[in-house]
């Protein structure tokens, strides 16, 4: 077993932001980046490969995990200032109060079959958000985050766990960020937005991001 410490996610430091205007739908919306994010990135990596992947959710009767992907979250107590002091740099960039203190919360997901034809992965909003993802896979630059515009904007969107795949019919992408390993991107939640899949994609190796709310 590794072991693995607390100086394993420092902050690279000082923090070099770059933002981007992107309209979407008409309007145009603010994205921050930082690249090159955590400064030893690999033993984060290496930190999420040696940890079970588990369901953080009550699962309906309905719900597709275990049978069509696997959807995990681990968190990850924080003891260092450098993290809550860059979600509160973040958040004032945005004209947002400093967030409470919270846990590192990382996403793990990997599909159990391939993607179907003619369809992309559940776009969703996290709404009234500011949503703050850091791509932890070394060998994997594409599989970023997709931005979509639905077709029929007052059409109910099904839960993700019940219908993760969503018919390319219904949606249209509109902007997408690639996965750059170590690279930290913040955006509003009410996009609707979703990972960025290809065929054959984060079925033989879990897509790690880390997520969090502001």
């Amino acid at each position: 077993m590794e072991y693995f410490a607390e100086e394993d996610f420092e902050i690279n430091q000082p923090i070099e932001a770059m933002v981007e205007e992107v309209e979407i739908g008409g309007e145009t919306h603010p994205f921050l980046f930082v690249d090159g994010f955590y400064r030893y990135p690999d033993r984060v990596e290496r930190y999420l490969a040696a940890t079970p992947i588990k369901c953080h959710r009550q699962l309906a009767p309905a719900s597709r995990f275990g049978k069509d992907f696997l959807d995990g979250r681990a968190q990850h107590e924080v003891r260092r200032s450098d993290w809550p002091a860059c979600l509160a740099r973040i958040a004032q960039f945005f004209g947002r109060p400093a967030p409470a203190p919270q846990s590192r919360s990382f996403n793990q997901t990997l599909l159990l079959r391939p993607l179907p034809s003619g369809t992309v992965w559940w776009p969703h909003q996290d709404l009234g958000k500011l949503n703050v993802l850091i791509y932890l896979n070394r060998d994997f630059h594409s599989g970023g985050t997709s931005f979509f515009l639905p077709v029929d904007p007052v059409r109910p969107i099904e839960p993700e766990h019940e219908r993760p795949f969503q018919s390319v019919d219904d949606w249209t992408e509109a902007f997408c960020v690639l996965g750059e390993f170590n690279r930290l991107v913040c955006f509003s939640g009410d996009l609707f937005h979703a990972m960025t899949l290809h065929q054959g994609a984060w079925l033989e190796r879990t897509r790690f991001t880390q997520v969090q709310f502001c």
